[in-house]
């Protein structure tokens, strides 16, 4: 899921006018919202809202009608006491999401859990801050990409609802790799696939004087070593490969790491980054977090010079 940008303005407002919308359509039913509870990475949410339906004849008078077009669906409706499911069902037209109260059991409280499977990116704008560098700080031969993600205006929400959480927020860190696979990777291996990638570059633009000089200085540079150019692009790969990579990346509680992703051999000779996905959840305890993501630039550096010895 794309991030949210760092300068949305602070503020919960759009997602407290949401709910409120929701609940004006409960007018009379007493709602009280119990928990909210939003994905970042799936861009979902499900709210748990408790309603009060008297077990009178005023059970007959009118439906309850929740308009589809507010994103959410009725997952589920039982009892708040025994929390038992009730029978009752919610039709829906292409408009409302419909329950007539005359079908519910005897007892006045009921728990409704609702989903949104299609949250506004703007919403999460609004309730997560994110801070991810572009450039680390870099000690002792490792770098060190210091990450935050936290709730924006905790204290309205703490007024408002008992239970409110965001999990799995995702950040991107984008790790420089370039300068490890410059300086550890011999420079005649390097100079073969620049020559190999000359040659490509100029048989795909038709230029016949460019592909007799590229031809030239690749065979030129094949003379420096045997080892042929699909064997030298298959051990940069592994040496990206996102587990292999891993082993170099460490991340502080109570962040997570999640997905590595390289794309090697694209239009470059080797990876200029290489995505480090991070995650955590956060909730009115748990606000904020904060953490250091760890890259072993120096390690990785002579676990590659050590690995591309015996290609010259």
């Amino acid at each position: 899921m794309t991030e949210p940008t760092t300068n949305a303005t602070a503020g919960v407002s759009g997602v407290i006018e949401a709910i409120d919308r929701l609940k004006g359509y409960l007018t009379g039913y007493k709602p009280d919202t119990r928990s909210v509870t939003y994905d970042y990475r799936s861009g979902t949410s499900e709210m748990t809202m408790k309603i009060t339906v008297p077990d009178n004849r005023g059970r007959k008078v009118g439906k309850i009608k929740i308009p589809r077009e507010e994103g959410y669906e009725i997952r589920e409706m039982f009892s708040s006491g025994d929390f038992t499911p009730v029978g009752a069902k919610w039709n829906q037209n292409s408009d409302y999401w419909i329950l007539d109260p005359a079908n519910l059991p005897a007892g006045e409280n009921f728990m409704l859990r609702l989903n949104n499977e299609n949250v506004n990116e703007a919403v999460f704008e609004e309730i997560i801050d994110l801070n991810v560098p572009e450039d680390p700080m870099s000690k002792s031969g490792v770098d060190q990409y210091w990450v935050q993600s936290s709730i924006r205006d905790p204290k309205t929400l703490q007024d408002i609802y008992k239970d409110f959480k965001v999990n799995n927020v995702d950040l991107n860190i984008r790790v420089g790799v370039q300068p490890c696979f410059s300086t550890g990777i011999p420079d005649d291996v390097i100079d073969r696939i620049e020559r190999t990638r000359e040659l490509i570059e100029a048989s795909n633009e038709g230029d016949r004087n460019a592909v007799n000089t590229a031809h030239i200085r690749r065979r030129e540079a094949r003379k420096q070593g045997s080892v042929t150019e699909q064997r030298i692009a298959s051990m940069i790969r592994s040496l990206a490969n996102p587990s292999k990579f891993g082993e170099f990346i460490s991340i502080e509680s109570p962040f997570r790491q999640e997905n590595i992703e390289s794309d090697t051999l694209s239009n470059e000779v080797f990876p200029e980054e290489i995505s480090v996905e991070v995650a955590t959840n956060l909730d009115l305890e748990q606000q904020a977090a904060k953490g250091t993501l760890k890259f072993e630039k120096e390690n990785y550096t002579e676990h590659i010079e050590e690995e591309t010895a015996d290609l010259l």
